[in-house]
């Protein structure tokens, strides 16, 4: 983790985030906007494997809201004790 200052506060930063979010903004400066939510997921999972970032595409996670047990699959998930490719 890497502390970051700003004011009075502390931000704490994982050192995964700045990889992760520049895969991102590669795949959105390559293809702009405008286009589907499973072209973007398709294209970062295959930025995110070129990095070599260990990822998990589309698992079910437990909701609980308002007293509401649900079970949402759309998580993304970066674990580094899985395998280089997704489901």
């Amino acid at each position: 983790m890497v502390e970051i200052s700003k004011g009075k506060e502390r931000l704490e930063q994982d050192s995964r985030t700045e990889p992760i979010i520049g895969a991102a903004i590669e795949v959105h400066r390559q293809l702009g906007p405008g286009l589907l939510e499973s072209t973007y997921e398709e294209c970062l999972c295959h930025e995110l494997h070129l990095r070599r970032i260990r990822f998990q595409r589309q698992l079910d996670l437990p909701v609980l809201y308002k007293g509401l047990s649900s079970t949402v699959d759309t998580a993304w998930i970066y674990w580094s004790k899985i395998p280089y490719w997704s489901n």
